[in-house]
C-alpha cells in the first residue's frame, strides 16, 4: 500500500468552485466534506488561476477539475507546482475529456489524480471510480485514460447495446 493512499479524508479542506445548481456536486462535494468534519471553501466565479491560488492560500486538500480545464490547469500545475502542494485529491468527471489530456495531466498531478463516473445519475455519489494504484503502478484497463473506472461497492455496471444485451 502506498503511502498516500493511506491517508485521511478527515478534515479535508474542499476548494469548491462550481455553481451549487448542479445539485450532485452539492449532495457529494459539500455534504461529503461536512460529513467527514472537512472545509469547503467556496471560491465562487473563478479562473483556472484563480483556482490554484485558493488552493494555495486556503492549503486546499481536494477539488475537482472540469474537462475544459484541463490544458490550462496541466501547465498552470506544471509551472507552480507549490500552489498546489497540500492537494491529495483532484476528480475529474461529469464530462468525457480527450484521454491524452487526460494522460497529461497525471503526468504532472501524479496519484493525486481520480477519475469518476455517475454523480448526477446517482444524486450525489460517484457509480464508477479510478484507484490511486490505476496511476502510480498502472492499470488492468486497456487504456485507463479513456476509462472511467471501476465499479464502486454496492454498485452494478453494465455495458449494453441499444436493445438491453450485454455486452463485454
Amino acid at each position: 500500500q502506498h503511502a498516500h493512499a493511506s491517508r485521511t479524508p478527515q478534515f479535508s479542506v474542499c476548494i469548491y468552485h462550481s455553481n451549487m445548481s448542479f445539485v450532485a456536486t452539492v449532495l457529494g462535494l459539500i455534504m461529503g466534506h461536512l460529513f467527514i468534519t472537512g472545509t469547503v471553501y467556496m471560491t465562487g466565479k473563478v479562473t483556472p488561476e484563480g483556482l490554484l491560488d485558493a488552493i494555495e492560500a486556503e492549503r486546499g486538500t481536494f477539488t475537482f477539475i472540469p474537462s475544459p480545464w484541463l490544458v490550462p490547469m496541466t501547465e498552470l500545475a506544471a509551472k507552480h507546482p507549490e500552489k498546489w502542494a497540500t492537494i491529495r485529491t483532484f476528480v475529474h468527471s461529469a464530462s468525457k475529456a480527450n484521454p491524452d489530456d487526460l494522460r497529461a495531466w497525471a503526468n504532472v498531478v501524479g496519484h493525486r489524480y481520480l477519475e469518476g463516473l455517475g454523480m448526477t445519475e446517482a444524486s450525489g455519489g460517484l457509480i464508477t471510480v479510478t484507484d490511486v494504484d490505476d496511476v502510480v503502478s498502472g492499470s488492468k484497463a486497456r487504456d485507463l485514460y479513456a476509462s472511467v473506472g471501476r465499479p464502486v461497492l454496492d454498485a452494478v455496471v453494465r455495458v449494453v447495446d441499444e436493445d438491453g444485451n450485454d455486452l463485454p
